[in-house]
């Protein structure tokens, strides 16, 4: 089977840059080429971009392109990655997707809960095939930790708790969001659902806080819950700090018969039976691999003609509860689904 030929469109900020780092390292793909978004240059973002697109091709071996479309029909791509800014994601799948290649969004696949609903109408129509970046899944511990479950190694599940902790620096600058946001819980919100084996939700419940001064850190700290239609309950927590990078992840699943948990930032889980505890590590938890997972897992999808595990249609359901913890704290309510159209932005 010949390798599958991709690009990627969009190269500011740092998924254009990680996930072509992903593809140039993975030998079952031929990474040929990239395209700049021009828009990208119309809202004065420059200062955003890693590096020039003449730096970029020189990089990583490929072309550059100023035209999406002309790339993807003179380079006879089967998938293209879409990076740079989520406001761009629904304008680039506009032109992008009736040339039918398979798309790959980086996170998130948009800001709000309508404009996600329009970007799965239009790969319905259009018959592409998706996947969304979901870098918590693919950490190689919580994949473990996913695999126990399915097994029934901690019986039936009845609760999880996914946790992330995160910083808002770039380099040496804090990003400017005037208050705790809710972007960073698309971690969480999908690490809930996936365990879940997305189950329907019924209602979910936020509150954000504003606990560092915000001249060290603007953006989230956070407590949330999701009950599901079975009655079951997943929690999530988030916390951001200036002395941690990130993302760092962690999950615990608990069940009838035992319950598994992984420890952030040292690779490392333990799974809890009547039986006995059985340690279990990564190989390695750096965030390079992790992206290498998810970059390889769409690239072979890809090949097989088919969408990622975390399809667009998926993706909604991220984004649905995303916006429903956000709708929470900003109302202190509970907040039922579904959510049948919301404008609210998650992101900054």
């Amino acid at each position: 089977m010949a390798k599958p030929r991709v690009g990627i469109v969009g190269i500011s900020g740092y998924y254009a840059f990680s996930f072509a780092e992903a593809l140039w390292t993975n030998h079952e793909v031929d990474f040929v080429a990239a395209s700049t978004w021009p828009p990208e240059e119309e809202r004065g973002i420059e200062g955003i971009r890693m590096m020039t697109p003449t730096e970029y091709g020189e990089r990583f071996g490929v072309k550059m392109y100023d035209d999406p479309l002309t790339m993807i029909s003179r380079e006879s791509l089967d998938g293209v990655s879409l990076c740079g800014h989520a406001m761009d994601h629904l304008p680039m799948v506009e032109a992008i997707a009736p040339t039918g290649v398979s798309l790959f969004f980086d996170k998130p696949v948009a800001l709000t809960l309508d404009e996600t609903d329009q970007i799965a109408s239009l790969i319905r129509k259009h018959g592409n095939k998706s996947g969304a970046s979901q870098p918590a899944r693919y950490e190689d511990t919580i994949r473990q930790a996913k695999a126990y479950v399915d097994d029934g190694g901690i019986g039936d599940l009845l609760t999880v708790r996914a946790f992330l902790s995160h910083s808002g620096i770039r380099g040496e600058t804090i990003v400017p969001v005037p208050r705790p946001d809710v972007h960073f819980a698309y971690y969480t919100a999908d690490l809930t659902q996936w365990f879940m084996d997305w189950t329907p939700a019924k209602s979910a419940f936020a509150i954000y806080a504003k606990l560092v001064p915000e001249d060290l850190q603007p953006t989230d700290n956070a407590k949330g819950i999701v009950e599901f239609d079975d009655g079951r309950i997943g929690s999530m927590d988030l916390y951001c700090t200036p002395l941690w990078g990130g993302p760092l992840f962690e999950i615990e699943a608990i069940g009838t018969d035992g319950f598994v948990r992984t420890s952030q930032s040292v690779g490392r889980g333990t799974l809890f039976t009547k039986d006995g505890n059985t340690a279990f590590q990564a190989d390695q938890d750096d965030i390079r691999r992790v992206h290498f997972n998810e970059l390889n897992a769409w690239v072979s999808a890809v090949a097989r003609g088919e969408d990622c595990e975390l399809s667009v249609e998926l993706a909604r359901k991220v984004m649905e509860l995303c916006v429903a913890w956000k709708q929470s704290s900003d109302d202190r309510r509970t907040v039922h689904f579904p959510l049948t159209s919301s404008t609210v932005r998650i992101g900054p």
